[in-house]
């Protein structure tokens, strides 16, 4: 085992056993589930929301339930461009046991077959990109996730961010972003999506900007201590 190594595991083992003491000092949710009917609007530039279609999700099992504190599923269509579903899961408290499902795994159990992933800068934060395909569908995502001031772009990173904070004996909440569009050109795709989420961040109140994009998005002057997203 090399010193970089070593070294990582020390941190997780130090943020499990942080973690293990916030859980019997409070269970207490880090902040109340976001109110996304009136953070995410139903007009978000040119795009409209519309019926939503079939959509890749969580497996809908106890724990799934238990992760998730708030959640947020809609399509939305622009003229001249495919239509678009917009998936946001919200835990109020990450920790090894209950942390967001990311679309690696929920494609996959879905049937899907990825076949790509590439790292991206989005808005100025870290993101993914993947292609998924399952008999004759595929389907473009794009994602991020955010696990309090942090933007993990794998589920390792995802855990060293919960270890960190655990670290600090902070409870830190989590949300997790996914766009999608099928059936698609994967280059055209990236394109819509990366405009959809530009014209998101335009389109929400400063609350829901750190709630999404984290608080360093939000204007400080337009948020009070009981709307702030986006920090521990």
């Amino acid at each position: 085992m090399n010193r970089r190594d070593f070294s990582l595991g020390a941190m997780l083992g130090l943020g499990g056993l942080g973690a293990l003491y916030l859980k019997h000092q409070s269970a207490k949710s880090v902040r109340d589930a976001p109110p996304f009917s009136k953070l995410i609007p139903h007009e978000i530039g040119q795009w409209r929301s519309i019926v939503v279609g079939d959509v890749v999700l969580p497996p809908a099992d106890a724990l799934s339930q238990s992760v998730y504190d708030g959640y947020l599923v809609r399509s939305y269509a622009a003229i001249e461009h495919p239509s678009l579903t917009v998936v946001i899961a919200y835990g109020a408290v990450q920790s090894y046991r209950l942390q967001l499902h990311r679309p690696e795994s929920c494609y996959p159990a879905s049937g899907f077959t990825l076949q790509s992933r590439q790292d991206i800068s989005l808005n100025g934060i870290p993101a993914s990109f993947l292609m998924a395909e399952r008999d004759l569908t595929s389907e473009s995502v794009l994602y991020w996730a955010r696990i309090g001031d942090s933007f993990p772009r794998s589920i390792s990173e995802q855990r060293i961010a919960i270890a960190q904070a655990a670290l600090k004996l902070k409870l830190t909440d989590g949300v997790l972003v996914r766009l999608a569009i099928r059936n698609a050109d994967p280059e055209a795709a990236m394109t819509w999506m990366t405009e959809f989420a530009h014209a998101l961040e335009k389109a929400v109140p400063s609350a829901g900007r750190a709630l999404l994009f984290g608080a360093a998005s939000a204007d400080p002057e337009g948020l009070d201590h009981q709307t702030k997203y986006g920090g521990s």
